[in-house]
């Protein structure tokens, strides 16, 4: 009788050590997955940075190709000019340049007319001057509308 309690003990005590090291194994499983899902955000991290980059700087070029710069009594001023007929002087929103202003007209009003889209004060190539106010933008742009009429 005995040597079946050592028998059982030895049994138990071995089951104890093997639980142990399945344990031991199941927490270095866990370790790998979480190293894995961490290396893994990690690259598509440095995806996504190298994809918004190369997104930028296409915007910057395609942005910067199509413009010309004009003196004015308030300061230079970007703008953009596209198509023929009337004028029309379309104004951007907070989120764009003379780029959102004439794809804006071109969406809305079509051909048919000669769409003059500048930058306002402090966007893109356009710099803040002194006198930044909404009534000097509309000034300086209308002034501009008005020799751009005389030009042929």
């Amino acid at each position: 009788m005995g040597s079946l309690i050592t028998d059982a003990g030895a049994r138990v005590a071995a089951y104890g050590g093997l639980a142990h090291v399945a344990e031991k194994g199941d927490e270095m499983m866990t370790w790998y997955i979480r190293a894995g899902i961490c290396f893994g955000g990690l690259l598509m991290g440095v995806w996504i940075s190298l994809r918004y980059q190369r997104d930028v700087q296409a915007a910057r070029k395609r942005v910067t190709a199509g413009s010309r710069m004009i003196e004015t009594k308030f300061g230079r001023i970007e703008y953009g000019d596209a198509g023929r007929g009337k004028p029309v002087l379309l104004i951007h929103g907070a989120g764009g340049g003379y780029d959102q202003g004439l794809l804006l007209g071109d969406l809305f009003l079509g051909g048919g007319f000669r769409l003059i889209g500048p930058s306002r004060f402090g966007y893109l190539k356009s710099p803040v001057p002194e006198d930044s106010s909404l009534e000097a933008q509309v000034v300086a742009f209308l002034a501009r509308v008005f020799e751009m009429e005389e030009m042929p």
